[in-house]
């Protein structure tokens, strides 16, 4: 398992992915209107960072693939919240296939929200390869419902669900609805209340799909936890190896099985050769 930071930051997600796409301009106007829109609607106010970064966009006539919310102090009465629903119904209802990386910081995240990101991942026209759930509160149930859509969305590659105390039942949960998925290739769960129980769930985890980065600062897992997720990988390590070379020897069999049948028809027929030579004399 590679190592990870323990410090809780939000470095990873301050760049913003641009890139040149024809229309660009409109593109990102109709989103800002209707996100604006939604958020009118809901009575609540759009993410000053969502709403800087698409008005750069606009200048600079690209579009933006790089969405990062987070909740905004309500110093006053009658301030209004930043909330998830109304920029993923804009994303939905502008048919927005320019996102790839979604950021959501300290934001409490309800299994209704979850549904929401994880019917946008269903929709199957939205090219997310990264989702970060940093600090949002999350549990295994609403976890279970996310994974399940991972299987629809091929590009999704890497989730973090940092600083989310969720614990070995959430980790469950997790695992469940990865069952089958064959795409996703970095999970982190720092710092999510992981105890010994995990390191069984997440080795299964491990052993049965693409997996291949799993970052667990910060939990739990003791060295009973530990020592059963390396002892499941190294099982599964050795199955495939010891697979991998029965395959080559049976292809190596058979390459010489067929040499041979080749060489015998091959004496068999200059046998033959040699008796038409024979009669003929």
């Amino acid at each position: 398992m590679p190592k990870k930071s323990g410090k809780k930051g939000k470095g990873k997600g301050k760049k913003k992915a641009k890139k040149t796409i024809a229309g660009a301009e409109d593109i990102v106007h109709s989103l800002l209107k209707s996100y604006e829109r939604n958020c009118g609607l809901t009575e609540s106010q759009i993410s000053p960072r969502i709403k800087s970064a698409l008005r750069a966009c606009k200048e600079n006539e690209t579009v933006l693939s790089t969405f990062i919310l987070e909740p905004v102090p309500l110093e006053k009465e009658g301030d209004l919240p930043v909330l998830l629903e109304p920029l993923i119904a804009a994303f939905r209802q502008e048919r927005y296939i320019h996102i790839q990386d979604l950021y959501v910081w300290n934001y409490p995240m309800t299994h209704e929200n979850m549904a929401t990101v994880a019917l946008l991942l269903e929709k199957g026209c939205y090219p997310l390869r990264y989702l970060e759930f940093l600090d949002c509160l999350l549990e295994g149930y609403s976890l279970q419902r996310l994974t399940r859509s991972f299987n629809i969305c091929s590009t999704l590659t890497s989730v973090t669900l940092d600083y989310n105390e969720f614990g070995d039942e959430g980790a469950r949960c997790f695992c469940k609805g990865m069952e089958g998925n064959i795409t996703l290739l970095s999970v982190s769960m720092c710092y999510c209340d992981l105890g010994v129980e995990s390191g069984d769930i997440l080795g299964k985890m491990l052993v049965k799909t693409a997996v291949r980065e799993l970052y667990l600062d910060g939990n739990n897992l003791e060295c009973k936890g530990l020592v059963n997720l390396i002892s499941l990988c190294a099982e599964q390590a050795f199955y495939e190896s010891t697979m991998r070379a029965e395959e080559a020897a049976k292809k190596l069999q058979e390459e010489a099985e067929k040499a041979e049948r080749e060489r015998e028809q091959g004496y068999r027929s200059s046998g033959l050769s040699g008796d038409e030579d024979g009669i003929d004399g």
